[in-house]
């Protein structure tokens, strides 16, 4: 099992991934998503939502508020 959950950009956790690419469970941390207030992080700079696109994955039901707004989950690579 490998977590990731280093730096915060984008080409950061894109870089520890495919380092990773082949083992077997891979958890991600930084999984951005507006709060009830339609407040988010930065996706075109911070988290892992855009690189995610050519990869199957489930986002994990456990969110966490992040300081200026929004929320933070974990997704784990199927």
């Amino acid at each position: 099992m490998v977590f990731i959950d280093g730096g915060h950009s984008i080409d950061t956790i894109k870089h520890d991934l495919e380092s990773v690419l082949g083992s077997g469970t891979i958890i991600l941390d930084d999984f951005y998503e507006e709060d009830e207030f339609g407040k988010n992080q930065d996706i075109s700079k911070f988290g892992c939502n855009s690189i995610l696109s050519d990869y199957n994955y489930q986002i994990l039901p456990i969110a966490g508020r992040v300081s200026g707004g929004g929320l933070v989950r974990m997704v784990r690579l199927k």
